[in-house]
């Protein structure tokens, strides 16, 4: 899963470290890069109990399944 590229140890949450790690991986696809302010601002607001990490849950709760072919077909 994606949470588990994040979270090398599987400890239920990714710290702040892992969360700019686990960024910084998908900087690499990417042209236009985040930087770490980004990320951890990111991160700041996915944190929604404010404990410094992002839970599962959390983690999550920031994706939308989007369904593209159904979104396609009703436009």
């Amino acid at each position: 899963t994606v949470f588990a590229s994040f979270s090398a140890d599987l400890r239920g949450f990714v710290d702040p470290s892992e969360f700019i790690e686990g960024f910084q991986r998908i900087n690499e696809i990417f042209e236009k890069s985040l930087t770490d302010d980004q990320i951890m601002s990111i991160m700041k607001f996915l944190d929604k109990d404010g404990d410094g990490q992002i839970s599962y849950n959390e983690f999550l709760s920031a994706f939308k399944p989007v369904d593209s072919f159904a979104r396609r077909n009703s436009l």
